[in-house]
């Protein structure tokens, strides 16, 4: 698992953790499992978002702060590089503006 506080961007800190998953299925399991559990939670698919091969995204507001999850399945900048053998390696990530500010999915 990493945190951290991103600022290199120009816009506002962005606060976030990810953790980087290996599972021995398909992307499409792995989206729909994160589908039902985000549905679940109180998380929206974001209007813009839609599984492909690079992920899916929701949104959500909590304590008025904006809230993003993101499934990425094919993460990158991970050293060292997962190995998997013949499933796939993903990240999840859950994030915020540091001022709880209404960044979206795709940032």
């Amino acid at each position: 698992m990493t945190t951290g506080c991103d600022d290199d961007s120009g816009g506002a800190p962005w606060l976030h953790a990810e953790r980087l998953y290996a599972f021995p299925g398909r992307p499409e399991d792995v989206i729909s499992f994160y589908t039902g559990a985000a549905a679940s939670a109180g998380w929206e698919l974001e209007e813009d978002s839609s599984a492909t091969l690079d992920g899916v995204c929701w949104t959500r507001i909590e304590q008025g702060r904006h809230l993003v999850l993101d499934v990425e399945l094919r993460p990158g900048g991970f050293s060292p590089e997962p190995e998997v053998g013949a499933g796939i390696a993903y990240s999840v990530s859950v994030g915020s503006e540091r001022d709880g500010g209404v960044e979206g999915c795709g940032g």
